[in-house]
């Protein structure tokens, strides 16, 4: 059904074609706001186990080979903070590490490129189980997060409600990028 209006001395329109340019510019939107929700980001890849001065390590490396700058938060680019995921017999758990508050900040790992990281072997409860690492990435370089303040953007805003509605136990944080498994 098509209403018309006409008014003196003003145009008749039809609401038909303002409904579907509305319904595209609504779609647009839409679809932009879900690309910058699930835009791929760095990956994180197992490389190997050696021996350390104070015990076994496992090697990583973060590549990004987005044309995107991704920044995490850590001491350097070699030493970011991250999380364990351990598989256990039960399933899956999850542990923090605690990490100090003098001189980590932001670190940038700029488009097509590699950084390594060696990180502890978890040996929390189940020595010797499989487990992943686990990082934070935002995306900008240092520079852009420390002007912006992380996640302080109308964008960033709407991605943390999509993420909250689409998943409600996430309570719209993202989760942290995994690594490949490693098995010890």
């Amino acid at each position: 059904m098509v209403v018309k209006f006409e008014a003196a001395g003003v145009e008749t329109f039809s609401m038909k074609p303002r409904l579907i340019i509305l319904a595209l510019i609504v779609i647009l939107l839409g679809g932009t706001l879900v690309w910058f929700a699930w835009q791929r980001g760095p990956s994180i890849r197992f490389v190997g186990f050696h021996e350390g001065k104070h015990g076994r390590l496992a090697s990583f490396q973060i590549v990004n080979d987005t044309d995107t700058s991704f920044s995490f938060y850590g001491e350097g680019l070699s030493a970011p903070h991250y999380s364990y995921k351990i598989q256990e017999p039960a399933g899956w758990k999850y542990r923090s590490l605690g990490w100090c508050g003098t001189g980590p900040g932001w670190q940038t790992l700029a488009p097509h490129s590699v950084t390594e990281i060696e990180t502890r072997v978890p040996s929390y409860d189940v020595p010797s189980a499989p487990f992943a690492v686990g990082i934070y990435f935002e995306r900008g370089t240092a520079a852009q997060l420390y002007a912006r303040g992380t996640r302080s953007n109308v964008i960033s805003s709407l991605i943390t409600v999509l993420r909250a509605k689409i998943d409600p136990a996430s309570h719209g944080d993202p989760d942290p990028t995994w690594s490949d498994l490693a098995q010890p």
